[in-house]
């Protein structure tokens, strides 16, 4: 491996933006939903609807509030689409894996696009993993849809104050073309790449079960989210996402140990993570995955019911994401090996 790769893992990129505007508001959606679940004694429903705002934020590239607010509302419909999906899938037994496998192939077709759909259909596949994972009942997702309904309302009326105080706007944008998306479907040359993606998927679920992990989920979210069509970004990203992860829940850890019951100290850990974590990734991906992976852990330490020691959990999370970035090296690796065979072959035809 490029010892280059190395000296990126920590490389700070965007030193000049502050970008005040997401960080406010992630800091605020992903807190308030867990304050208004703890009083109205839904706090397990509430996370969802905490997760919608991570999820929102990650996905939204600012700019005019019009175009913004709906292609928040189409990620928002999407992610509850995820969710409410995930909780019923596993009514399909086996067959579930078939269906991710096309999701998987489907997004690996559209992936380094810049296509506003790629980041759309990636949420949307991670919140089915989890929730399919974790095995959450319809139930529970409906009375969750309130809490998400409301926090999204908050988030288009956060941004819209923004927009009407002149903050800044300008972000990187994603492409919403629809003749690019329908040409990234048809293109041959994604096949490859593609195909080798919903390998990998499927692999991570198979390497899971054998080795009886649970959150086996958290081996195929990293699959998905680090392999991508360039070998060398690939490494790069799975080696970042392995070390914020170790750091962040080190961080988590060390919290727990010094306030393991207070509960409102707790959520200010998760209001201060979330108003760090658009800035430090935009940095860098390694700093913000460390806020990420601290957060997540959170939310699953304030509702002990789907777990059971904080410790295990957190050993749990690093030996999977570790085995995803592993995984997805191997995959991009044999997608590399694959594609230059077929050009040495196209080359010898041409002879």
């Amino acid at each position: 491996m490029n010892h280059s790769i190395f000296k990126d893992i920590f490389k700070i990129e965007n030193l000049n933006e502050l970008p005040f505007q997401k960080m406010f508001i992630c800091g605020m959606t992903t807190t308030l939903p867990l304050l208004f679940g703890v009083y109205y004694n839904h706090l397990f429903e509430s996370v969802l609807a905490s997760l919608l705002g991570l999820a929102l934020t990650l996905n939204d590239h600012l700019g005019d509030y019009k175009i913004r607010a709906k292609h928040l509302a189409i990620s928002a419909i999407a992610l509850v689409i995820g969710y409410i999906i995930g909780s019923e899938i596993n009514l399909l037994g086996d067959l579930k894996y078939f269906f991710f496998f096309i999701l998987a192939f489907i997004l690996g077709k559209i992936k380094n696009y810049n296509l506003e759909i790629e980041r759309i259909f990636l949420f949307f596949f991670l919140n089915v993993i989890t929730i399919s994972g974790l095995n959450i009942p319809l139930p529970i997702i409906k009375v969750s849809i309130n809490f998400i309904f409301i926090n999204f309302l908050f988030y288009l009326a956060l941004a819209y104050l923004f927009h009407k105080f002149d903050f800044k706007n300008a972000s990187k944008t994603y492409s919403p073309k629809w003749k690019t998306f329908k040409s990234a479907l048809k293109s041959t040359e994604s096949n490859i790449f593609a195909v080798y993606l919903a390998i990998m998927t499927m692999s991570g679920y198979w390497l899971a079960y054998t080795l009886k992990l649970d959150r086996a989920y958290w081996i195929v979210g990293t699959i998905l989210i680090v392999m991508i069509p360039d070998q060398r970004a690939t490494y790069l990203k799975a080696l970042q996402r392995f070390i914020g992860t170790v750091i962040g829940i080190l961080i988590i850890l060390l919290y727990l140990y010094y306030f393991p019951t207070n509960l409102y100290v707790f959520l200010c850990f998760i209001l201060i993570s979330n108003l760090l974590m658009p800035l430090l990734i935009s940095f860098n991906f390694t700093l913000g995955n460390i806020c990420i992976s601290s957060y997540i852990i959170c939310l699953l330490e304030l509702t002990k019911s789907i777990h059971d020691n904080s410790v295990d959990l957190s050993l749990l999370r690093i030996e999977d994401i570790f085995l995803g970035g592993i995984i997805g090296a191997i995959g991009i690796f044999l997608r590399e090996k694959t594609f230059l065979n077929f050009k040495k072959i196209a080359q010898k035809l041409k002879i």
